[in-house]
């Protein structure tokens, strides 16, 4: 699960779900929302509409959807799209299913029902799909697919993002993006561009590279670069995180860069195309800023 997200809370954020299955056998996605219908954008057009047909309190049988994009009506104002990048060609189902739930502090029943999507695969192969909510005001932002399937793209008001997933390490290029590794992203949005690791990688946009052997993030302003660490590491087969050891981290950044203030033990070394920090255990962030000549 890759989580983008913007530095301002109140902004775009979402999610990014990639579920890679094997052995042969049939099997199925589904996720759930708490939500009025679950249906292709088309026909979700006239939310007035909609709204005063809601289903309501009642359980629906499923249904076939076609395409690679649905909307749920929400509650409160907002909305969730879906963005099903693989599989592609498969059946697609919604239903609605509900029931009273009791309130223990209120001594009342509450009744709550969901809208499921619902996918299916016969046989080995991934499941990857963007969950983006979003409020009813906002235009939906439009989603491809790029890097043989690894890179979802995004583009909408608040900029343009690349999210890159994949089981195994591997190699991706889309557009102006390219990524090796497992988890990373692209956010070139109005407040700035980010560039992120989630694991052990590189990951490449326009004239900047960000590459390490742990999660790491490179945030490019005017003039000013700053590199974010982690605070704990996951290692592999899940075993306890622990804190950040320190270690190396390669950027590629057109012109000069030096550290903005002393960062104790922190090492910059220039290279041909940028530099390389050697950060210890404990640093959380490291700011540059341009040399003048």
């Amino acid at each position: 699960t890759l989580f983008l997200k913007d530095d301002d809370p109140s902004k775009t954020a979402y999610l990014l779900i990639r579920d890679s299955v094997k052995g042969g056998q049939p099997t199925m996605w589904q996720m759930w929302t708490v939500s009025e219908t679950v249906d292709t954008p088309e026909n979700v057009t006239n939310i007035a509409a909609l709204l005063a047909n809601k289903p309501g309190h009642k359980i629906l049988p499923a249904r076939e959807l076609k395409g690679d994009r649905f909307t749920a009506i929400g509650q409160l104002g907002v909305d969730v799209e879906y963005y099903v990048a693989s599989p592609s060609g498969t059946p697609r189902h919604t239903l609605r299913w509900g029931t009273d739930m009791f309130d223990w502090a209120n001594k009342l029943a509450q009744p709550e029902y969901q809208d499921l999507l619902h996918l299916q695969m016969p046989g080995d192969g991934t499941y990857y799909v963007a969950f983006f909510p979003r409020r009813r005001t906002t235009p939906a932002p439009t989603f491809s697919t790029l890097g043989d399937g690894t890179i979802i793209k995004l583009s909408g008001e608040f900029g343009t993002d690349y999210g890159f997933l994949s089981a195994l390490a591997t190699t991706a290029t889309g557009e102006n993006a390219a990524f090796h590794g497992t988890a990373a992203s692209v956010q070139d949005r109005k407040s700035g561009l980010v560039m992120t690791l989630g694991a052990k990688g590189d990951v490449r946009y326009n004239v900047y590279r960000l590459a390490a052997d742990f999660p790491a993030a490179l945030r490019i302003r005017k003039q000013q670069l700053t590199v974010d660490l982690p605070r704990e590491i996951q290692p592999p087969a899940f075993r306890p995180s622990q804190a950040f050891p320190g270690g190396t981290v390669k950027v590629d950044a057109p012109g000069r860069w030096t550290l903005s203030k002393p960062h104790p033990g922190v090492k910059l070394t220039r290279s041909a195309t940028g530099f390389v920090l050697n950060v210890p255990a404990g640093t959380r962030a490291v700011t540059l800023m341009v040399k003048g000549d």
